[in-house]
């Protein structure tokens, strides 16, 4: 059973993550000012792992889409005007997880509200050691999420 099942188990009724295994990422790294593409599912799987293993990275998720190709387009608007291009997906009440390894904390923002800080962060470099973990169509199930993550990752109650 993977994290992911067992979160979505203890989150029935409540919500659940965003089924991302067919999803795009356009992600930042911060130190080399790099754009570029990689499957949502396995960028949330790096950063679960670098979570549980005490670690950061310097790569922030800056946009999630449903189409490799509009997240190509990202990265050329992004290079043009700095900022996300249409299509980026987003619910009204998607929130999404974050982890800092280095204070051992897990919390919940609205997804709109991270797009907006992180590409900032990205363009003035400023890592603030979060990492994105996953996205979820509720605050409830973001929130709920951070027991059982740290039950499954962490072994703590």
């Amino acid at each position: 059973m993977t994290v992911n099942d067992l979160i979505n188990g203890a989150l029935k009724g409540r919500g659940g993550f965003l089924e991302s295994s067919n999803l795009f990422a356009v992600v930042g790294d911060i130190k080399t000012a790099e754009l570029f593409v990689l499957n949502l599912q396995e960028f949330f799987t790096e950063n679960l792992f670098r979570f549980s293993r005490e670690e950061s990275t310097d790569g922030v998720l800056i946009a999630a889409y449903p189409t490799e190709e509009q997240a190509r387009e990202c990265i050329d608007t992004m290079r043009a005007n700095s900022h996300q291009a249409p299509g980026l997906i987003l619910g009204s009440d998607w929130h999404i997880l974050l982890g800092n390894s280095e204070k051992n904390a897990l919390f919940a923002i609205p997804l709109a509200q991270y797009y907006v800080d992180y590409l900032a962060s990205y363009l003035y470099k400023i890592n603030s050691g979060n990492m994105a973990l996953n996205i979820f169509d509720s605050l409830e199930a973001a929130e709920d999420s951070i027991d059982v993550i740290r039950y499954a990752i962490k072994g703590e109650d």
